[in-house]
């Protein structure tokens, strides 16, 4: 999967919600974060409400994990 990110956002759409688990998601500048999971492989779908538009699809930043839980950052 580190080449994930390179691929066309179709590729990637397939990937994530054809095999993928959801998790949660955030609201995060104005757009709704959807994190996924695929064998242990994190993903973030951007997705702009307003627009009904998916802006992109990524590996998960591991900076921006804790916002999908914030009461883990307590525990560390």
């Amino acid at each position: 999967m580190k080449d994930f990110d390179e691929l066309p956002t179709d590729r990637k759409a397939k990937i994530v919600f054809e095999k993928a688990n959801y998790l949660d998601s955030i609201s995060y500048y104005n757009n709704t974060v959807m994190l996924y999971e695929l064998d242990n492989v994190l993903f973030e779908v951007f997705y702009n409400q307003k627009e009904n538009e998916i802006l992109e699809i990524l590996l998960a930043d591991k900076n921006r994990l804790h916002l999908y839980c914030p009461t883990l950052s307590e525990l560390k």
